[in-house]
């Protein structure tokens, strides 16, 4: 699974020209998550996660929760607020 250190696989994100964007990995069927090795097979689905690159597409937050909760949005506006 992807940590924090890692830098983003195999996609480049500096073609986007915003700073805060977010990843849907709709098509082609779990590309990123297969990537970011977050991928469950077994469910043909991602985990449920926050992964948040940096500018060096360095991550620096991951945090995987269980597949039916709701992520608490707070950390990661908390995070961003460093």
């Amino acid at each position: 699974m992807v940590q924090r250190g890692d830098t983003a696989m195999n996609f480049s994100l500096k073609d986007h020209h915003d700073t805060m964007f977010g990843i849907c990995d709709f098509r082609p069927h779990g590309t990123v998550a297969m990537k970011y090795r977050i991928f469950r097979n077994e469910n043909g689905f991602s985990e449920w996660a926050n992964i948040i690159v940096d500018e060096k597409q360095r991550v620096v937050f991951v945090k995987v929760y269980p597949v039916h909760s709701v992520p608490d949005i707070g950390e990661i506006i908390a995070f961003l607020g460093k």
